[in-house]
């Protein structure tokens, strides 16, 4: 396969690189790993930039009606 038609991530073509002597599902469940810790950062990232206002949005939602 040329490296026009080869596009992708750094992390599963290093994966795919380092897999190919690996069984099947240990090479799956490394490439899940990397799925989704690409996936959850973003979300860390916004949950710290908005931790005050997710506090606040909490606070009001269970806060106890008198």
């Amino acid at each position: 396969m040329s490296n026009g038609w080869s596009q992708g991530c750094s992390q599963c073509k290093l994966l795919a690189k380092q897999g190919s002597g690996l069984e099947e599902a240990s090479f799956g469940s490394n490439m899940n790993s990397g799925i989704l810790f690409l996936m959850i950062i973003p979300y860390l990232i916004l949950m710290f930039l908005f931790r005050v206002q997710i506090k606040n949005l909490f606070l009001k939602l269970f806060a106890k009606k008198v």
